[in-house]
């Protein structure tokens, strides 16, 4: 790929496909974790500590039973 691309992508076997950020790649990924960070950090704010720590446990806890359900399938 040209270097104007987000990414690098080899093409040696044909089985397994390899991508890897490019610079310029790396900095639109900083640049919109950045921007999503602190639309999050707006979205939680109304959120108390304790109500962050339980919403924490809450979304583990969901977290785990979709892993767990989708080792069943």
């Amino acid at each position: 790929m040209s270097r104007a691309s987000a990414v690098w992508l080899t093409k040696e076997d044909r089985r397994v496909r390899i991508v890897a950020l490019t610079p310029r790649g790396k900095d639109l990924i900083v640049s919109a974790f950045r921007k999503h960070s602190g639309q999050m950090r707006r979205v939680f704010s109304e959120l108390c500590p304790e109500e962050l720590q339980g919403l924490e446990v809450a979304l583990k806890k969901v977290g785990k039973r979709a892993a767990a359900l989708m080792e069943q399938s």
